[in-house]
């Protein structure tokens, strides 16, 4: 009991040690490394997520310990655990998989694939969208308005790492939908249909093929659905399973092909969608119900490898390799005081709680976005942009499907790097996202005590759950639902936000720092910054203000070394416009769309500015500027929010310097809103709940200070009292 209270007394005891040195960094980047090695890309479920995600905070959290020798033995042992990995049998099934829609003869799809496959898909296709039935082509938005597929496979980005005969190499085989089947075309713009299609993105029809292998000898093969086995070569035969059925796998399937068809996909559902579904089957359950919300013979394709008692074992030694070997690599190399990580490990259950409720798409599976919407586009791009540097052509790698640059610059880089490392999941921005919460909490910190910056931080992920957020908070963007909406949305603003909160928390906390400790830290801080406005141009402006905030502060102890080096980590900002001169032979600062987005230029205000001079009240442009301030202020607690900012900002009083920074760049990032359209919902999350951090800030700061003046005259009288008393 007496350690419990001990560890529940430290968690937010601030801890005084050294600050970390280049070396420290550079180790700790080495031997994450070393773990990454161990557990091997692609990074596609969501254990092997864990272990990286759970591995990562240990390496962050832990004090390193540097030595020649230890080293030697991590190399020692991520080569054994990499060579006995290799050792190990696996199912290696060659997997091919794409989209199935046909209009005409003669496509591709039809000359690609077997003749006896192509007719029986075809044939089920058509009565689920009978001509007769489907879509006008003349509309934009219509299936029949694309190109049909052009190859016969798709690519995936799992085979990035892992060449593929068709997709890709899979050595599970385990969906029950097309979400978890995580197929790579299901976010292409080729297939943009919305509105009027009939044939929906998030139930699109497709097929899988599996080509069975040697190790798969002995393994069963069971699915739910429609499904051709291949007896002879390019002869078929047709199995529909009602219900889930298996077939075990002989030496005499091995190179035969096995072809799964899905034309008739239940679509994604939403959070809301999902309660309603398990009150629907929990009361077909108590009274006895039969689920018929698919028709007969048009059953969802389902699919799962039952591994054979060789790949079992297989199986179990290789995750025995990989968490033994990672738990020798992490206890030699730190010194870890488990306390420190209580903290991160609450919260990011929390937060991982929070996400699995409202997006559990985005735990392994791969979120098929709506048409017509910007999170389509990113990945689009950055799944193009992925396979020119596949195929060594960096040039258009690097121009990013863009020659002048429309929309968000940066985030098709993002999605590319992160399908490189996470293949077709959402793991790279599902990480993001969960960090996302724990910054919350180290960026509170700054402001208020630890104690309370947890609490708050909990507020802010579960305050509202479950319902969605009320109009209070989810006018200050102080929810973490929100945020999380937009990581699911496939937007960049969670990834700029969570890049402009750890920039300006490392400044803050390392700015007073001089030698090399803080040359590297602001170094990070100055790059980060440049990717919040890589991934939100409209974050230029208040980059700007921090990173000349800093200056000024080292000019002024003579740091001008670190100045210069510092703001090398911002300087990538100017290959935004050089990408344009580049590509699109145009000088443009950030994108092409910058006159669709400055809606209100400075012209509109000094003529607004004549209007009232004039006396003109019922001006357009008065009532333009009205309108527009009336939509970016909202309701009347912002604005008293936003005066606690310019009290803080501009007052005489001797206020935290931390808290001053903060209430300039609030204000800055206000002050580009007087001019874009974007002053509501997701592009404004970040402005006011941190103006809602500014007054809470300011709030317990002049609490302290009432307090202590309080205490200091009820003393002062006591004393007094006492005297006359004498």
């Amino acid at each position: 009991m007496l350690s419990i209270k001990r560890i529940i007394s430290g968690i937010f005891q601030e801890e005084k040690k050294p600050a970390l040195s280049l070396r420290d960094v550079a180790g700790k980047i080495a031997v994450f490394i070393a773990i990454v090695v161990c557990i091997g890309f692609p990074i596609t479920d969501i254990f092997h997520f864990a272990v990286l995600f759970l591995a990562g905070l240990v390496v962050a959290g832990g004090t390193i310990r540097l030595s020649a020798r230890r080293f030697a033995i991590v190399f020692a042992v991520v080569l054994i655990v990499v060579l006995m990995k290799g050792l190990l049998p696996r199912a290696a099934l060659e997997e091919g998989h794409n989209v199935f829609v046909t209009k005409e003869q003669g496509e591709p799809l039809e000359q690609g694939l077997p003749p006896e496959v192509f007719a029986y898909t075809k044939e089920l296709f058509l009565k689920q969208y009978p001509p007769e039935k489907r879509c006008d082509p003349q509309h934009g938005t219509c299936w029949q308005a694309f190109a049909p597929p052009q190859t016969t496979f798709e690519f995936s980005a799992d085979s990035v790492w892992r060449k593929a005969k068709y997709s890709r190499v899979v050595d599970s085989i385990n969906f029950d939908n097309l979400s978890q089947f995580r197929g790579g075309f299901t976010n292409d713009f080729a297939y943009n249909w919305y509105l009027t299609s009939d044939v929906k993105r998030e139930s699109m029809p497709y097929f899988v093929m599996y080509e069975l292998s040697p190790s798969s000898v002995n393994s069963s093969l069971c699915w739910r659905g429609h499904v051709l086995w291949e007896t002879s070569p390019d002869r078929f035969t047709a199995i529909y399973h009602s219900t889930q059925g298996c077939r075990k796998i002989t030496s005499e399937d091995v190179g035969k092909r096995v072809f799964g068809v899905s034309i008739n996909n239940s679509s994604q559902l939403g959070f809301r969608a999902r309660l309603e579904a398990w009150k629907l089957k929990l009361r077909q359950f108590l009274h006895g119900e039969k689920d018929d919300s698919q028709d007969e013979g048009f059953e969802q394709l389902a699919m799962r490898l039952r591994f054979s008692p060789i790949l079992k074992v297989a199986g179990i030694i290789n995750n025995f390799l990989l968490i033994g070997g990672i738990f020798t690599i992490i206890l030699l190399m730190f010194k870890i005081r488990w306390q420190n990580l209580i903290l991160p490990i609450i919260i990011i259950l929390a937060a991982s709680a929070l996400v699995s409720v409202y997006c559990p798409h985005l735990f392994g599976e791969y979120y098929i976005h709506e048409g017509g919407e910007d999170g389509l586009t990113h990945q689009t791009f950055g799944r193009r942009i992925l396979i020119h540097a596949m195929n060594g052509d960096w040039r258009e790698a690097l121009r990013g499907e863009q020659d002048v640059y429309w929309d968000t610059p940066g985030f098709r880089y993002f999605r590319a790097i992160e399908k490189s490392i996470f293949g077709d999941t959402n793991f790279g921005y599902l990480l993001v996202a969960l960090v996302f919460a724990y910054l919350w909490y180290l960026f509170l910190t700054h402001f208020v005590p630890k104690a309370w910056a947890f609490w708050i931080t909990l507020i802010f992920i579960w305050g509202l759950f479950p319902l969605r957020p009320c109009e209070f908070f989810g006018d200050f963007g102080f929810a973490y639902y929100l945020y999380v909406m937009i990581v699911r949305g496939g937007w960049p603003d969670t990834l700029g936000f969570a890049a402009f909160l750890t920039a300006l928390w490392l400044l803050i906390k390392y700015w007073r720092l001089s030698g090399k400790t803080y040359l590297w830290f602001g170094f990070i801080a100055h790059f980060l910054l440049f990717v919040a406005v890589f991934m939100r141009p409209n974050f230029s402006v208040v980059s700007l203000v921090v990173i000349l905030y800093f200056a000024c502060r080292l000019a002024r102890e003579k740091r001008f070394k670190e100045i210069v080096f510092t703001w090398a980590g911002f300087a990538p900002v100017l290959l935004i416009p050089l990408h344009n001169y580049w590509f699109g032979k145009k000088f443009c600062l950030f994108t092409g769309a910058i006159d669709m987005a400055v809606t209100m230029p400075p012209s509109v205000y000094l003529q607004a500015f004549k209007e009232l001079v004039t006396s003109n009240f019922k001006g357009a442009n008065i009532e333009q500027v009205l309108s527009h301030l009336k939509t970016m202020l909202g309701p009347w607690y912002r604005w008293v929010a936003l005066m606690t900012v310019f009290f803080a900002a501009f007052t005489k009083r001797n206020l935290n310097s931390n808290l001053r920074l903060l209430a300039i760049a609030v204000l800055s990032l206000h002050f580009v809103n007087l001019f874009i359209f974007a002053v509501f919902w997701r592009y404004v999350f970040l402005t006011w709940a941190l103006t809602a951090i500014v007054a809470l800030s300011l709030i317990w700061s002049s609490a302290g200070f009432i307090a202590q003046r309080i205490k200091s005259i009820g003393l002062g009288t006591f004393k007094l009292l006492k005297r006359q008393a004498r």
